[in-house]
């Protein structure tokens, strides 16, 4: 996981610290190497921030172990099924990294008729987009009651 973690760091500057935020800001983007990516948000927005961050991972497993049991139905071995699936899942990652967006990569493969577009019909009339801004929003209202 070398290279994957992220630091957030929020603050909300007032025209006094202005200076001191800038020079936090550089010092911690000195230390990327050490600490990770480094995010600097404002701090009204740090639940939803440690939410995503800190849970996007657990959330997401979640409809990754649905497709390795789909694709274990379907005839492929888990093991295999695992391997082809976080190798897929290293490559969007990246696609979105660099600032693809996801509807935009939806689109870009799903050709009329197709086996993606009916899959992705079947998903999204389970509500399974819902779900997951649901478990965002709850989550970080978790985070605003502790």
């Amino acid at each position: 996981m070398d290279g994957c973690s992220i630091v957030i760091l929020a603050f909300k500057p007032h025209k006094a610290q202005e200076f001191l935020s800038q020079k936090l800001v550089k010092r911690a983007l000195a230390g990327k190497s050490r600490l990770g990516h480094v995010k600097i948000i404002d701090s009204e927005a740090f639940n939803a921030a440690s939410m995503l961050a800190g849970s996007l991972m657990a959330l997401l497993s979640v409809g990754f172990d649905g497709l390795l049991d789909g694709s274990v139905k379907e005839g492929l071995k888990r093991a295999d099924a695992m391997e082809l699936a976080a190798q897929a899942m290293l490559g969007m990652a990246e696609m979105f990294r660099t600032g693809v967006q996801p509807a935009d990569f939806r689109d870009s493969v799903s050709s009329p008729g197709g086996s993606t577009i009916t899959g992705l019909i079947t998903v999204e009339s389970a509500g399974v987009r819902g779900a997951f801004a649901r478990g965002m929003i709850d989550g970080t209202e978790t985070l605003r009651e502790q």
